[in-house]
């Protein structure tokens, strides 16, 4: 598991769909690093029970994001999501 800190700059969209494993629910939110738009890193939030979890981060938040990279393969492309495991407020000294 890796951390990232930094400041909430945008909270995704949460979109849902049907596989052959039922329903899944996926958003996500957006954080800054440096706070100023040059380390932005976008973190998605997996489930339904998850995403209720975390429903309450706003935008302009601190944030610590505990994370898993995850990558897959399709058509000889390769794609990385950063999952979220858990996130929590920083309180501004």
């Amino acid at each position: 598991m890796a951390q990232f800190t930094g400041k909430v700059v945008k909270v995704l969209d949460v979109q849902s769909g049907e596989n052959d494993r039922g329903m899944w629910y996926r958003g996500g939110i957006v954080v800054d690093a440096a706070e100023d738009g040059t380390h932005l890193a976008a973190f998605t939030i997996m489930g339904e029970d998850k995403l209720r979890q975390y429903a309450s981060i706003q935008v302009s938040e601190m944030v610590v994001v505990t994370y898993r990279p995850k990558s897959r393969e399709y058509n000889d492309r390769w794609f990385t999501d950063l999952m979220v495991s858990s996130i929590s407020r920083v309180e501004r000294v």
